[in-house]
């Protein structure tokens, strides 16, 4: 019993949503945050592309990025990035295997945006990948 309590102590839920070091935006609000995840933006200020790694859209995380993060339902993100995959714009959106490889693929492109918990950034550190805050 005893196990099973520190087992669920130390499982870390939040979900936290990273970006590539480039560009050197740090800081958008809800809003910005959902156009950029849902392709209504497509670029950074700086004029850097935006790449979406997004996880199995059943995935805990995955659902709990779309409502608590964005403050939108999970089915709607998902018809949101079918709709961009069917009219050509597939390249946008880039469906991971996992969290590591969400986190490793956003620290090699730039302009590259997802989302992973908080063990993610202890395991693998900072590297090219910071923190997105949303406010």
């Amino acid at each position: 019993m005893l196990l099973l309590f520190c087992s669920h102590v130390f499982a870390s839920d939040d979900v936290i949503p990273i970006k590539n070091s480039e560009p050197g935006q740090y800081s958008l609000t809800r809003q910005e945050a959902t156009w950029m995840f849902t392709m209504k933006t497509r670029f950074w200020n700086d004029g850097t592309r935006i790449t979406v790694f997004y996880l199995d859209p059943t995935s805990r995380i995955h659902r709990k990025f779309c409502s608590e993060i964005l403050g939108i339902h999970p089915d709607k993100f998902d018809q949101l990035v079918a709709a961009h995959i069917n009219s050509g714009n597939a390249s946008y959106f880039k469906l991971a295997q996992n969290k590591a490889e969400v986190y490793y693929k956003v620290g090699l492109l730039p302009g590259a945006i997802g989302y992973v918990d908080s063990d993610t950034i202890i395991i693998h550190g900072r590297g090219y990948v910071s923190e997105l805050k949303v406010r």
